[in-house]
């Protein structure tokens, strides 16, 4: 068996708490993927940005499958996304990204400005 971490990181554009937790549960709404708590602090780049990390519930199984229910979830939130991976696939210090950023992506969530959605981990 396979063990490895899911995480869903965004940055949203939002003025207030109010709002982000708005644009959050739109985002648990969307997202096929169980999210658990988010743990947000402002963006040191752009304090107009709330800098956003959800862990995200993927069922276990093979690599291959993992990294399909991640790219699904991905999918739901907005589209395209460009993919990458390092290292060997389930060993130490592996990691599987995908990532959009508004400029030439369409979320489907008001607010957000980019996303990465990770696999990371080992045996």
């Amino acid at each position: 068996m396979v063990h490895v971490r899911a995480e869903l990181q965004v940055f949203l554009r939002v003025g207030d708490a109010r709002a982000l937790e708005r644009v959050l549960g739109r985002l648990r709404e969307l997202c096929p993927l169980l999210l658990g708590e988010a743990v947000a602090e402002r963006y040191w780049k752009d304090s107009g940005l709330q800098d956003v990390r959800l862990p995200m519930a993927v069922p276990q199984g093979s690599l291959g499958d993992m990294v399909f229910e991640v790219l699904g979830a991905a999918w739901a939130l907005g589209e395209p996304w460009s993919v990458s991976s390092l290292g060997e696939p389930g060993s130490p210090g592996w990691e599987f990204a995908a990532i959009a950023e508004h400029e030439s992506s369409r979320f489907r969530v008001p607010g957000m400005e980019w996303a990465q959605v990770s696999l990371r981990g080992g045996t």
